[in-house]
């Protein structure tokens, strides 16, 4: 779905998939049985909210689940471009392959970029929408607060920012009890599979992730998203450690 974003506060990218998680990231959607759900979920969702052909900006496109089921969902009426951003070279490799018919046909754009570089290259108030899928808890703090500003600047008033990510319960307790539950999960299907090396991986990421200046928690993001400007800004679907929030842009 969504993988790598260069750190944008250095000058070195941190690719947290460049390990065999990278490699092998469409498995994590065969062990975790909701991903498939996640995905469409979100891709309805924005395809709910386009009223023209304009592109749509993908950030963390990974080897291409959300970018694939975002085509899926496009309405018969609609025929937009999508531009999808990976900083990992291992994972623009993966796209450009998965979906070879949709680049080849113009429906999809493929940049190995930083993000936050890419959008301060773009007009102000160019994009209708952008879509991001299990990419910035990949971030610091910092970090995210600066995707989420660049994302502000090169909305349109009226521009959805969509984002299905690990967004942390404000409850502590049921925060705990989610994140032990998909951890358990995906290490006994990797288990299961004999691959000790991606569970340790996984078990590594998940407790990175968890790390006080890494964790996106629901009221901080919702916070730091009407801070920015968005006017709009929403929880409108969760299954265990996992939320879409969407935000919009008014003026």
């Amino acid at each position: 779905m969504t993988n790598s974003i260069t750190n944008s506060n250095t000058s070195k990218p941190e690719n947290r998939f460049s390990n065999s998680l990278g490699h092998d990231y469409d498995t994590f959607g065969q062990i975790v049985h909701y991903y498939a759900q996640e995905q469409q979920t979100i891709a309805r969702t924005v395809n709910a909210t386009i009223v023209e052909d304009m592109p749509l900006l993908e950030i963390g496109c990974g080897s291409g689940l959300t970018t694939r089921a975002l085509f899926a969902a496009m309405l018969p009426n609609r025929n937009y471009q999508i531009i999808s951003i990976d900083s990992e070279p291992n994972m623009v490799a993966q796209i450009r392959e998965n979906l070879a018919d949709r680049i080849a046909n113009g429906q999809l754009v493929v940049i190995e970029a930083d993000a936050v570089r890419y959008m301060q290259s773009q007009p102000a108030n160019s994009l209708r929408n952008v879509v991001t899928a299990f990419a910035l808890h990949n971030l610091t703090a910092p970090q995210r607060r600066s995707i989420h500003q660049a994302i502000y600047r090169v909305l349109q008033p009226g521009g959805y920012f969509h984002n299905y990510d690990k967004i942390a319960n404000n409850d502590t307790a049921a925060h705990y009890e989610s994140y032990n539950a998909s951890l358990g999960r995906i290490m006994a299907g990797y288990t299961t599979r004999g691959d000790i090396i991606k569970a340790q991986e996984w078990y590594n990421h998940f407790v990175e992730d968890n790390k006080p200046e890494r964790i996106e928690i629901e009221s901080v993001v919702k916070k730091e998203l009407h801070d920015i400007g968005f006017a709009q800004v929403d929880i409108t679907d969760r299954i265990e450690m996992d939320a879409l929030i969407t935000a919009r842009k008014i003026s």
